[in-house]
This record gives C-alpha cells, structure tokens and sequence, in this order.
C-alpha cells in the first residue's frame, strides 16, 4: 500500500482554520481577525495544494519514464516537537526516509523522499522505490509503500 504524503493533512489543517475563523466570526462579527484568518487559511491550503499536485506529477512521470531501483532504506527522519516546517496530527508526525540504491552503473546513491505522515520511530514495515529521469539522472522521486498483512 502506498503512504499519502502530509499534504493531504492540508485538509486537516484548512478544516481546523475554518473552524477558529467561524469561531471568531460568530463570537466578535465585527472583528477583521476573522478574515484575516480565513486569507492565512486560503494561501496556506493552495500552497500545501500546488506542492503535492507538482510531486504528484512528478513521481507519475517519473514511474512512466524514469529508471526504478529498489532502494534500501537507511534512515527515517521524524519531527516530534512543533516546528514551523513539519505538520503533526495527533501520534502521527512529518516524516521522510532517507535511502540508497545502485544506480544503472553499480554506483551507490542516496535520495531523500517527500514528506509524509508517520506514527512510529521504526520503519521495518517501510519499503522504497527510486525513480530516476532518464535525461538528469539529478532528478527523482521516491515512492513509499508500507507492508501490507494479507490473510
């Protein structure tokens, strides 16, 4: 199963805004804070929206194009306490992997994915897969795919 990315928490995170702008709204109506929150909720969800979009067609372009390598994960870099670039929702935090694959040539590389929701410091259950553009072998993407239990 493959891991949604913490954008998708954008809706958590625009819901919570327009919860405290209602809020504010009902209790001082004649207050601008309201609509100043509201303006704050509406550039934060279109940026969070713009930034997954482009990774989404990104890692679709790439998965059609690019070279897939199985990559090794070596390293899950998570953010437990509030910080201005990270999201946590509850036990789940932003997190992303590092890992390392054998490019094409037998070197050894290493890619960082994007960021997603995570609720545990362990990533036993984690696999990766890297997908490199043909044309700058700079450019990628990883997918992230959680194991699944099958009965």
């Amino acid at each position: 199963m493959r891991l949604k990315s913490s954008t998708y928490m954008a809706g958590a995170v625009f819901l919570g805004f327009a919860f405290v702008a209602v809020i504010i709204a009902v209790v001082a109506p004649d207050s601008p804070l309201w609509l100043l929150v509201a303006l704050i909720m509406g550039a934060a969800s279109g940026i969070f929206s713009l930034y997954d979009i482009r990774r989404t067609q990104r890692l679709r372009r790439l998965k059609e194009s690019g070279i897939p390598h199985d990559a090794k994960i070596i390293n899950l870099v998570s953010q437990r306490r509030p910080a201005p670039a990270f999201v946590r929702v509850g036990p789940f935090s932003s997190t992303y992997v590092e890992c390392r694959f054998l490019d094409e040539y037998g070197r050894e590389r290493y890619a960082k994915s994007h960021l997603f929701l995570w609720d545990s410091p362990v990533y036993s259950g984690l696999s990766a897969k890297v997908y490199v553009d043909r044309e700058d072998p700079g450019k990628y993407a990883v997918e992230i795919f959680e194991a699944t239990n099958s009965m």
